[in-house]
């Protein structure tokens, strides 16, 4: 009896849920990048956020040019940032690649 409550409980919650896209086309995503010190809490930001185009170290073309830190997750790459010499791209793909 126990088994046919698991599997009737499988069945209607397979059929209940949406498709859930493993990609994210389409979802708004928000990026933060910055730089750390002595002392402060890791994973709490802080300080400028160099993936917002406001403080203007977002190289046109990007997905986060004009948003101010977020974008949308499509074809193109959806941040970047530069400092002058050093070059990053965060592309949300089937895989999340950074370069």
């Amino acid at each position: 009896m126990k088994k046919f409550a698991t599997v009737l409980t499988v069945a209607i919650l397979s059929m209940s849920t949406g498709k859930i896209w493993a990609d994210g086309i389409g979802l708004t995503v928000s990026g933060a990048l910055t730089l750390f010190n002595p002392g402060d809490v890791p994973l709490q930001p802080s300080g400028v956020n160099f993936l917002d185009s406001a403080f203007g170290a977002v190289p046109p073309g990007y997905g986060n040019s004009n948003t101010h830190g977020t974008a949308v997750i499509g074809s193109g790459i959806e941040f970047g940032a530069t400092n002058g010499s050093d070059f990053l791209t965060i592309d949300f793909s089937d895989n999340l690649n950074f370069s």
